[in-house]
């Protein structure tokens, strides 16, 4: 009498104990997010950027509106992008510093 094994493949398999390391992604840069407010907004001022990083950080793009260096790489995308000048990856903030 033969028995298969059916699997789950949405279930995650164990192998032992090398297999318990989970692997963190860097956070996902808001690029779609950021092209649709580009479309909308030309220029912008200080108050409107203030706003743009509200929205982000509500969207649950923390990592890229509470630190300096988040803000920065989300500034320069949009003066690239606002310019012409499209930077092909942002590069993945340390949440460190």
């Amino acid at each position: 009498m033969s028995r298969s094994k059916v699997i789950n493949p949405d279930l995650p398999r164990r192998r032992g104990r090398e297999s318990a390391a989970v692997v963190i992604s860097p956070p996902r840069f808001p690029m779609r997010e950021l092209n649709a407010w580009l479309r909308r907004n030309l220029s912008w001022d200080h108050a409107a950027w203030l706003l743009l990083m509200e929205e982000l950080k509500n969207s649950g793009f923390q990592h890229w509106t509470d630190t300096a260096a988040g803000q920065d790489a989300v500034g320069l995308y949009l003066e690239s992008k606002r310019q012409g000048l499209l930077p092909l990856f942002p590069e993945p903030v340390n949440a460190t510093s």
